[in-house]
């Protein structure tokens, strides 16, 4: 896997061009190493049922990420997944992450309405560090 600095030198040669547009090799080549370094990075990634919200009010679930990092060095990226009858009552939520720990992280979850919704959270945990470090649970 790349480091940050060696994904910005590919980046840097072969998108940095003078008067040439960039070729389908050189924009794959970029494309591969972004993607690998992306890749690389995923700490965790599950989901959970949540249904319905239960009528504006913001609901917490503790989310453990099945190991034990050595820092907080990672994000959260998520999305509200429907499974419910009416996806116009499903778009009525939202959500956010926060007490991130070495082992776990919240998430907060409200609606606008109180509309019954069918709703799931999916979610991935990406190390924002070069150095992704664990122990096992």
């Amino acid at each position: 896997m790349a480091t940050r600095a060696e994904v910005n030198a590919i980046i840097n040669t072969n998108l940095t061009t003078t008067s040439n547009p960039i070729t389908a090799f050189e924009h794959r080549t970029v494309e591969k190493a972004v993607l690998d370094y992306t890749a690389g990075r995923i700490i965790a990634r599950n989901f959970f049922s949540i249904g319905d919200v239960n009528g504006n009010v913001q609901s917490r679930w503790t989310v453990p990420l099945g190991q034990i990092l050595l820092n907080t060095n990672y994000i959260v990226i998520g999305h509200i997944t429907s499974y419910g009858g009416d996806y116009s009552d499903d778009n009525d939520v939202n959500w956010c992450v926060t007490n991130k720990t070495n082992s776990n992280f919240e998430v907060f979850v409200g609606e606008f309405t109180t509309d019954n919704q069918g709703v799931a959270f999916d979610w991935i945990a990406i190390s924002t560090q070069d150095v992704v470090l664990t122990t096992t649970v």
